[in-house]
Order: structure tokens, then C-alpha cells, then sequence
């Protein structure tokens, strides 16, 4: 019986620390050339860009991503191409790392997480 208590609480953390791993995307972004915040729906995690008035634009998604084992994958929106590419994340230290492809190419974007209580993240 007091193998069975342990190995039912081992289960719980992993789950635990997977689902917490998850969630450690959401939160603002600066991205360089501005802000995107990135919120989680039923289905995936959103990034929406924030205005000069601090409100998110939830009418255009800039990412759309769903967690699969050690990072996010899905698409990434170019505003300047007007086009959706591919891109998988990863944080590392307080950096999400985009690693975006488009056809043979490939680039790492580094966006750095705007901390909570800063004037800046709205």
C-alpha cells in the first residue's frame, strides 16, 4: 500500500510540473518592436499584440501554439509578409527562443518576458 501512495504521488508532481511548465509562455513579450501577451484558450495558447493604449488586439493573432513535451509549436504571424510560417518556442532564461521556418529558411527570434510589475506591461 505504501507503494502504491508514493507511486500515485510521483504521478501527481510530474503532472503537476508539466502543467506548470505549460503555462510558464503566458505573459507579456517585448518582441523588440513592440508588445504581444500571451493568453491561454481551451485549445492553445494566443498571442495577440498590445496597442500604445495598452489594449490587447484579440482581432489579430501574431502566435498560436500548442505544448508538446518540452516546448510550444504551431504558427507565427509576419505582419510585415503578411503570411503565417511555422515556429516552434522554448524559454530560456526569461527569453522565449521562436525558432521560425519558412520553406528552407530558418530564424531564431529572442523575445524578453516584460516583468509584471513593470509600467510597460499592460
Amino acid at each position: 500500500m505504501m507503494h502504491l501512495a508514493t507511486l500515485l504521488t510521483l504521478v501527481f508532481c510530474l503532472l503537476s510540473g508539466s502543467l506548470l511548465a505549460q503555462q510558464e509562455i503566458i505573459g507579456v513579450w517585448d518582441t523588440g518592436e513592440g508588445q504581444v501577451e500571451i493568453h491561454q484558450t481551451e485549445e492553445a495558447f494566443i498571442g495577440n499584440p498590445i496597442d500604445s493604449t495598452g489594449v490587447r488586439r484579440e482581432e489579430i493573432q501574431i502566435l498560436n501554439l500548442t505544448f508538446d513535451r518540452d516546448k510550444w509549436k504551431g504558427k507565427i504571424y509576419s505582419i510585415k509578409k503578411d503570411k503565417k510560417m511555422k515556429v516552434e518556442c522554448r524559454i530560456k532564461d526569461e527569453q522565449l527562443h521562436l525558432r521560425v521556418k519558412a520553406g528552407i529558411m530558418k530564424r531564431t527570434l529572442k523575445w524578453t518576458r516584460v516583468p509584471k510589475d513593470s509600467p510597460t506591461n499592460h
